[in-house]
């Protein structure tokens, strides 16, 4: 059994620039943003 953990971080964003206006953290752009906060496992494996 092989186990791999990979990060993307900012690399791989869920959002595009366009989607969320603004650079001030208000309540919207937080929640426009929320999608970026995530985990995304993927489990593989050959018997």
């Amino acid at each position: 059994m092989k186990i791999s953990a990979t990060g993307r971080g900012e690399t791989m964003p869920v959002t595009q620039p366009q989607d969320c206006k603004g650079n001030t953290p208000n309540a919207r752009l937080i929640a426009c943003l929320q999608a970026d906060r995530r985990v995304e496992i993927e489990v593989t494996g050959t018997r």
